[in-house]
């Protein structure tokens, strides 16, 4: 079976990669330009292809696709019915694609307060949370110190299993 991704090493590359590794299964794993793996699975030069929902959820709503399962902790709100792989029996829960505003070391504390409440009161504005709902996005505010612990977290637990598949450049 093959399987296209978004290029190499990124989260859905390594959520595939940990699958194969938790499944004792293999995947012929198919690097695409993203989001290319998409049109190659729905015209059959791949078999599947691992997107994230706002790219794939014009295709599901016009029945071109199907949703086999969750990378992730949680279900997708657009879809509450698709399990995730863990619920599969997979624990697949990679630290996921995630979005943040970053500042230099060093940033005056005052400015990054006022930058953090003006992106949690962004957050929170109905037009924001529209678009997160309709582009299958999880709202999932944390604050500066959160938000660098789980920066931190991915870094480590993602280049771990790019250390063990041998992808770091030499």
């Amino acid at each position: 079976m093959s399987v296209g991704v978004p290029d190499v090493a990124t989260v859905a590359h390594l959520n595939v990669e940990q699958l194969q590794l938790l499944g004792k299964v293999h995947f012929k794993v198919v690097n695409f330009d993203a989001p290319q793996q998409v049109p190659a699975a729905l015209g059959g030069q791949v078999d599947a292809a691992v997107a994230a929902i706002g790219t794939v959820a014009s295709y599901v709503k016009d029945h071109k696709a199907i949703v086999l399962g969750v990378f992730g902790k949680s279900h997708w709100a657009v879809a509450p019915d698709i399990p995730t792989f863990k619920e599969l029996g997979f624990d697949v829960t990679l630290p996921g694609s995630f979005g943040g505003i970053v500042a230099p070391r060093g940033t005056p504390a005052y400015i990054v307060t006022t930058l953090n409440e003006a992106i949690k009161q962004a957050l929170a504005e109905l037009s924001f949370v529209s678009f997160a709902e309709m582009r299958g996005s999880t709202i999932d505010y944390q604050g500066p110190k959160a938000f660098a612990r789980e920066l931190r977290r991915a870094y480590e637990e993602n280049g771990e299993l790019i250390r063990v598949l041998g992808l770091t450049q030499k």
